[in-house]
């Protein structure tokens, strides 16, 4: 089986990692450059909308679009993609359930960007589940962060790739 690097997949994981980066970027900016807010937060509240509006009192609401932001260019630049992807996860859940199992509104809509937005997500996690691998493992010793970024001595092709 080819590896992640290899095409078809290098190619296709750039194009869903780069499609994701400008989801997000516009999603973040639509709101830090316009103000703009999905319309359930200013007309009659649906139940999504009463959950956004109440993100935006508490002042959660511009942290999750700049967070957008801040992840869509880090995909974008391919600058630290895995915990990038992590970070995004909780607001991709969030946005799957509201749109999937919350929403009552009449659009068609809903049906497809939240299943999007965690498809994405979890598509680009496995993608790059390589880097998770070492979290997985069920018995683990003390491993400083700065010694996993070396060199590791016992297997030379066991290097930390930056591209």
């Amino acid at each position: 089986m080819r590896t992640a690097n290899q095409e078809p997949w290098r190619d296709i994981i750039l194009w869903v990692r780069l499609f994701f980066a400008f989801h997000l970027i516009y999603s973040g900016m639509a709101y830090i450059l316009g103000g703009w807010t999905p319309s359930d937060m200013t007309g009659e509240l649906s139940a999504p909308g009463k959950f956004m509006v109440a993100l935006d009192q508490v002042g959660m609401y511009p942290f999750v679009k700049y967070l957008e932001t801040l992840v869509g260019f880090a995909l974008l630049f391919n600058i630290g993609t895995p915990i990038a992807l992590v970070a995004e996860l909780p607001v991709s859940f969030t946005i799957f359930f509201l749109n999937l199992f919350a929403y009552d509104g009449d659009s068609a809509r809903h049906l497809f960007t939240g299943p999007q937005e965690l498809l994405l997500n979890v598509s680009l996690m496995f993608a790059y589940g390589g880097y998770y691998a070492n979290m997985c493992r069920v018995r683990v010793k003390p491993y400083w962060l700065w010694d996993g970024l070396k060199h590791n001595e016992a297997d030379p092709t066991a290097r930390l790739e930056v591209r």
